[in-house]
């Protein structure tokens, strides 16, 4: 958002002003005549006044709200940690040996959880000015580093449970996952450190901008594949009702992750328009982060059901009503007919007895 903001800051015109202001402020001068003109500071975040002296956290109206919005961010990430913890708890040894992509998609987001936390914990957007802005920077962008990787681990996931299910064969489903899971960091993590030391440098802030809107449209071009081959794949085929559902689920979490991303482009708008305004940017990230925790929840709602058995597991333990007529024996009394219904592992063992 602030990236965004400042690269139109950057293309906006400016005349030659006298104005001295403070703290990254631009001066620009409102024409009114050929002869008068009105010289006004700009401020960038964190500072206010008429030569932007004035930073925000010196208003004790405005810190209240600050804390309010971080207490509601930490509550926020610290409730989806505990979520995590729990289906860690759930899943057992398991979760570990058995279910490495759901592990390790499962770890990111706690990953990314933990830094919001920890982060809105110690300065909030370096409001306060306890962390330089650099670090804070290259640390915020993490998060969105590992949840955009978890994001694709969904896609990964997607073609295991089609080729379980063998609804469809992806010949090259190494290199696809490959290709997925790498290209998140060696996309978004030169970006994010080149805009952490380059904070107001132009290509530094289109390049970043364009990784992650190229990032959005990769997630919601999947997600529309995704539809597109859900509705082929069970045109004919009508057995794996369970598998059908469970990647109903899927997609519809999928298409619940794309429209958190409309909202968070809708909210991004809003920032570019509002967020000089101290009050809209507390309000507009605070809409931000209920965002990221929704993307957050879809993903962890994937991976914290019960993944359907293949087309394999759903013919066991299926029973069969067969009509057995014993062998007759020597004794009389025993020479009365049964039909049991029994399946077919039990009809073997039960004429071997009767013999």
């Amino acid at each position: 958002m602030r990236p965004l903001l400042v690269v139109l800051a950057l293309f906006t015109f400016s005349s030659a002003c006298d104005l001295a202001c403070q703290n990254g402020g631009t001066c620009s001068e409102e024409v009114l005549s050929d002869s008068t003109r009105i010289p006004s500071c700009t401020c960038s975040f964190y500072y206010d006044g008429p030569t932007c002296e004035t930073p925000w956290r010196n208003d004790p109206k405005y810190m209240i709200l600050v804390n309010v919005y971080t207490a509601y961010t930490v509550i926020l990430f610290f409730v989806l940690l505990c979520w995590i913890g729990y289906e860690v708890w759930k899943g057992g040894k398991q979760i570990w040996t058995r279910y490495r992509l759901v592990t390790y998609s499962i770890c990111l987001i706690a990953f990314g959880a933990f830094l919001r936390v920890l982060l809105f914990c110690i300065d909030a957007h370096t409001i306060r000015g306890i962390l330089p802005a650099s670090a804070y920077q290259m640390l915020y962008s993490a998060s969105y580093i590992c949840w955009c990787s978890v994001l694709f681990c969904v896609a990964v996931y997607w073609m295991d449970l089609v080729e379980t299910g063998k609804l469809s064969v992806y010949p090259h489903k190494r290199l696809y996952s490959f290709i997925l899971l790498v290209s998140t960091y060696v996309t978004l993590i030169p970006v994010s450190i080149a805009l952490s030391i380059y904070q107001h440098t132009t290509i530094a802030l289109v390049l970043y901008n364009a990784v992650c809107l190229s990032i959005v449209l990769a997630f919601v071009g999947m997600t529309i594949y995704f539809g597109v081959s859900l509705r082929r794949m069970f045109g004919a085929k009508t057995s794996l009702d369970h598998l059908k559902t469970f990647l109903n689920k899927i997609l519809r979490q999928m298409i619940a992750a794309s429209v958190c991303f409309v909202l968070s482009a809708v909210s991004v708008v809003l920032f570019l328009a509002l967020a000089s305004n101290r009050w809209w940017y507390i309000a507009i990230h605070a809409s931000l982060r209920l965002e990221e925790f929704i993307l957050c929840a879809c993903v962890m709602y994937i991976f914290s059901r019960k993944r359907p058995s293949g087309e394999r597991e759903t013919m066991r333990g299926k029973s069969y009503s067969l009509k057995i007529v014993p062998i007759a024996t020597t004794s009389e009394k025993k020479t009365e007919s049964t039909s049991v219904s029994v399946s077919i592992e039990e009809e073997g063992s039960n004429v071997t007895s009767q013999c």
